[in-house]
């Protein structure tokens, strides 16, 4: 196959990586044709066929991930390369991306906190930086991201770029959110219902109290008549009192 590299065998000990073309000549005098395959050496280019065959499928690999956005970057945090992961996550198309710094994804109030570069720095210094936060897309809308941004270094240990790598977990930050807002209204319903029980356990003592005074009043004074039914109407309106009182417990406890 034309321009496909390949290893040939130049001697027992020795092999080089080539390529091939191939030519058709046409000879108008015999009216025949001739087929001339052209080699070129690729060895300077490419020594080890293996390992950059092994380099071309991990390119491959990555770029066909699509549940991750995966970035690199050069030393500014400017764009390089992403995959296909990052379009469907980001929504741009490599073309109109590369070359654009990192901060195009961050907001507005991010960029003038100088975040962007705060990442990039924490990196460069810790190696990785590790952070979920609201990123935005394409179209303006926001996404809720986990991110690992890799520091890149050559092996003279110089920092030569970043790799990015993004999962958006926007519904499972919705989820969790759901689930917080409802133990946080659970817990101040918990606590309602605390300082509720508390003013009317006090509130149902108050006509207890006035019970037990009148009827004390009742058993020392069970001859007169007048003091009898003026104690009993106070002992009616306490117990009506404390009735009332029931009712709306058992009301709130419905809702």
């Amino acid at each position: 196959q034309d321009n496909v590299p390949f290893c040939l065998k130049i001697n027992p000990e020795e092999k080089i990586t080539v390529s091939i073309q191939k030519r058709e000549i046409f000879d108008e005098v015999n009216f025949s044709s001739q087929t001339i395959i052209y080699f070129t050496n690729l060895t300077s280019v490419i020594p080890d066929l293996d390992n950059y065959k092994s380099e071309i499928f991990y390119s491959k690999m990555i770029d066909e991930i699509e549940d991750y956005a995966i970035i690199s970057l050069d030393k500014k945090g400017n764009i390089v390369n992403w995959n296909k992961g990052a379009k469907k996550i980001k929504g741009y198309d490599f073309e109109e991306i590369v070359g654009k710094n990192i901060s195009c994804f961050y907001s507005a109030e991010d960029q003038c906190n100088r975040l962007p570069q705060k990442v990039l720095n924490d990196a460069k210094k810790n190696g990785k930086s590790i952070f979920e936060s609201w990123r935005l897309r394409k179209d303006g809308s926001q996404f809720w991201g986990s991110i690992t941004l890799t520091s890149i270094k050559d092996y003279k240990d110089q920092l030569i770029g970043f790799s990015k790598i993004t999962k958006d977990l926007t519904a499972q930050k919705l989820a969790d959110d759901k689930v917080l807002a409802y133990a946080n209204n659970v817990e101040l319903q918990n606590r309602q219902l605390e300082e509720f029980a508390y003013v009317a356990s006090h509130d149902l003592q108050d006509p207890l109290r006035k019970i037990q005074l009148f009827a004390s009043i009742l058993e020392k004074n069970l001859d007169n008549k007048e003091t009898l039914l003026r104690t009993s109407q106070k002992i009616s309106q306490s117990a009506n009192r404390m009735s009332n009182l029931i009712r709306d417990i058992l009301r709130y406890s419905v809702i």
